[in-house]
Formats: C-alpha cells, sequence, structure tokens
C-alpha cells in the first residue's frame, strides 16, 4: 500500500516510512527533506553493499 501511495504522491516509499516515523527517533526527529533522506539512503545502502 505505501509503494501505491507514494507513486501517486511521486515520493520515494523508503521516505513515507520515515515520515511515519518508522525509521530511528534521532533521525526522524531532524525533519530532513526528501533529498537529504534520499542522499542518505544511498550512502546507507553503498555502505551495506561494500561488506
Amino acid at each position: 500500500m505505501v509503494q501505491q501511495f507514494a507513486k501517486v504522491l511521486d515520493l520515494n516509499a523508503d521516505y513515507l516510512h520515515y515520515l511515519n516515523g518508522r525509521f530511528p527517533e534521532q533521525e526522524w526527529q531532524e525533519h530532513l527533506t526528501e533529498e537529504q533522506f534520499n542522499k542518505r539512503m544511498m550512502a546507507f545502502r553503498k555502505g551495506q553493499e561494500s561488506k
């Protein structure tokens, strides 16, 4: 369902989860923009791939 909302709203599904508080509270309280959030997610995923 989140994927469908994301598509209709033209947003990243992970960002919708973030807005809903599904990420650690420290990051959620930073009130990241979608662009800031996407950059962090890309960096995180790159770090996970190299392990």
